[in-house]
This record gives C-alpha cells, sequence and structure tokens, in this order.
C-alpha cells in the first residue's frame, strides 16, 4: 500500500486524483492548525492570534507577499511560522493549481456540451450542422432581439460560435439531451432533424416536454409530411426548403427569390420583416390612419393584418378595406429597415 502510495505521488496521479474540495480541506487543515500551534507558542493577549489578524497574516504568508506588518515574537512562535511557510506555501500553491485545472476543465466541458445548462426562455435548436446552426444563430444575433440560445445536436464537436451560447451535445431524439437543454424552459423550438422522419420523431417525443405556451417551428424536404406535423400539434409552423409558390414566382418575376430572401433575413440587408401584437388596451384606428402613424413615426411600413395574437392566425395581406378598423389584440405584419417591438411603440399616440 504504502509503495503504491509513493509511485501515485512520483507519478503525479496522486493530486490528479484528489478533487478540488480534498485540496480546500487540506488549506483549512494547515490553517487552523498553525492557528493552534501558534496560539500556544505566542505571549498571551498577542495581537497576531487574533482571529481577525490571523488570517491575514496567514493569506500574506503563504503567498510569499509577506508584508511584515505582523510576526512573532517567541521561539516557538518563529518555528512554527516556518513550518508555515514551507507547507503552506506548497498548500497554496496546490489549492491554486486545482482551482485553475477546475475552471479550464469546467470550460472545455461547457465547450463540449458536457455541462448541464440553465437557461429558461430561450431559443433551442434541436438538430441541424455546425454550417445551419451557424446560420441560425447569425440570423438571431443579427435580428438584434438578444434572445439567449442553445442548440442541441451530435454533429458539432466543440462549441465555437461564442460561450453567450448553450450547447448540449446528444442526439435531439435523446430526451436526456433534450432536458440538458432545457426544453421544458423554451419559449421558442426550432427542429432540424437529419430526415423529415426524424423531425417528426423528435415532436413526437417532446409533445409532453414542451410548454404550452412554446412557439415550434420545423423545417421539412417533402410538402406531403406537413399534414403529419400538423396532427402532432397543429400550431406547429412548418417552413418547408422547397416552396412551390415562390419558385412559380422567381419563373414570373426574375428576382423575386432575391426579394423573398432580402425579406426572411435579419443580416446584410436594408429591410426586414417582422410582425407586431398591437396590446389588447391599445384602442383602435382605420388601416390607413395606422400606417401612417407608424410609418411617419418609426419607419414601419404595415403590409398586413392578423385578427389576433396567434402565430397561426389568418393574415391579410395588404387589405381590400383601406378604411378597416384595426385594434388591440390584432397583429401586424411589417417591414422596416430594423425589427421594431411593440414595447418600442407609444401606443397611445399612435393610435389617438
Amino acid at each position: 500500500m504504502i509503495f503504491k502510495l509513493l509511485r501515485l505521488i512520483r507519478s503525479g496521479q496522486l493530486l490528479a486524483r484528489l478533487r478540488l474540495k480534498h485540496f480546500a480541506l487540506g488549506f483549512l487543515a494547515v490553517f487552523f492548525i498553525s492557528w493552534f500551534l501558534m496560539y500556544l507558542a505566542e505571549p498571551a493577549g498577542s495581537e497576531l492570534v487574533r482571529a481577525d489578524t490571523y488570517w491575514w497574516y496567514f493569506i500574506v504568508t503563504i503567498s510569499t507577499v509577506g508584508y511584515g506588518d505582523f510576526s512573532p515574537t517567541s521561539l516557538g512562535g518563529k518555528i512554527t511560522a516556518t513550518v508555515i511557510i514551507f507547507i503552506g506555501i506548497g498548500v497554496f500553491a496546490a489549492l491554486a493549481g486545482k482551482i485553475l485545472d477546475t475552471v479550464i476543465e469546467y470550460s472545455q466541458k461547457l465547450k463540449k456540451g458536457l455541462m448541464t445548462l440553465k437557461k429558461e426562455n430561450h431559443i433551442l435548436i434541436l438538430g441541424g450542422t455546425e454550417s445551419s446552426i451557424g446560420n441560425l444563430i447569425n440570423e438571431i444575433v443579427a435580428d438584434n432581439n438578444g434572445d439567449e440560445i442553445i442548440f442541441v445536436t451530435n454533429h458539432v464537436e466543440k462549441n465555437e460560435f461564442g460561450a453567450t451560447f448553450g450547447f448540449a451535445k446528444g442526439n435531439p431524439t435523446d430526451p436526456e439531451a433534450r432536458k440538458q437543454g432545457c426544453i421544458k424552459d423554451a419559449s421558442r423550438i426550432i427542429v432540424l432533424g437529419d430526415s423529415d422522419a426524424e423531425t417528426i420523431e423528435i415532436l413526437v417525443d417532446c409533445k409532453d416536454e414542451v410548454r404550452s405556451d412554446a412557439h415550434i417551428v420545423v423545417l421539412l424536404n417533402n410538402q406531403k409530411k406537413v399534414k403529419k406535423v400538423k396532427k402532432i400539434n397543429d400550431s406547429i409552423e412548418v417552413v418547408t426548403s422547397l416552396s412551390l409558390p415562390l419558385l412559380v414566382q422567381a419563373v414570373q418575376d426574375p428576382g423575386a427569390t432575391e426579394l423573398f430572401t432580402a425579406l426572411a433575413s435579419n443580416k446584410d440587408t436594408d429591410a426586414s420583416s417582422f410582425r407586431i401584437n398591437i396590446p389588447e388596451d391599445a384602442g383602435s384606428k382605420t388601416y390607413t390612419a395606422l400606417h401612417a402613424a407608424l410609418l411617419s413615426s418609426y419607419g414601419v411600413n404595415v403590409v398586413g393584418v392578423g385578427t389576433c395574437h396567434s402565430h397561426n392566425t389568418n393574415i391579410d395581406i395588404h387589405p381590400d378595406d383601406l378604411g378597416m378598423e384595426v385594434s388591440g389584440g390584432m397583429s401586424l405584419v411589417c417591414i422596416g429597415s430594423q425589427r421594431v417591438k411593440e414595447s418600442d411603440i407609444s401606443w397611445d399616440e399612435v393610435m389617438s
């Protein structure tokens, strides 16, 4: 046993096996034992052994700072101080090194997606490749909405997007990986399965894990799978990679794809599309008057009206009745140089 311990010490494995709490306990043991010995050695009433003094003396001694404002006067106290210098410095260095190792280890685990995360009201991305996740993050950040993001995928080895974005390493079909991504506290969820079948599997598996008010958006390659998704939850918003109406529009109006891409994107464009929910108590105004008020005061061009705040409400694009009443509780589809939130708008002035 003794020889095994010596081999561990010589190889450095013993220190590696010890945890931070072991170093902390060793540090405290040296502190209290040396304090007791100093108390016995120093004359009665010595200022050095007072509780509000000794901790300071101990720290500056083992850290080799040695201000000299306090020092032992007895022989026994000086011997104790010598022992503190030789033993305490080693313990202090080991503790400091272990703290640094722990911080580095935590940082590495966090970067590799191996740590438990704690976030709420965040955007959760389930699945996706490093490229697709990077594009999504860039779009969300460009929206300048201050959203927190967690992504769960097994296609990324390390989080190279920045420490502000949470990463959970794992397959999004695995409930433990979704739990690590704080799925139950996410306000918005984007599902990017490796295939439509995997996307649907994720939706089925997590339907009891998400908040009732969570907004879920999925990407499908096959338009025919939309009905299956709607059967799981009719409020799920589906984006298809191939839009037939857009193909037709591009054929009839060259450049239409660039236009729609620019309106959908949040970065490197002069215009972006977004939605504004009118507060319930905001009053009412005609469509024409509201359009003019928002355009003059906030640079917002209203192009459509929704009957309620629900994300799957019917949107009336450029209403035929320009004199229709638009009131609180309804929603607006807008185009502007940058996103404007409902909280940025003075509704009393706009609706007056």
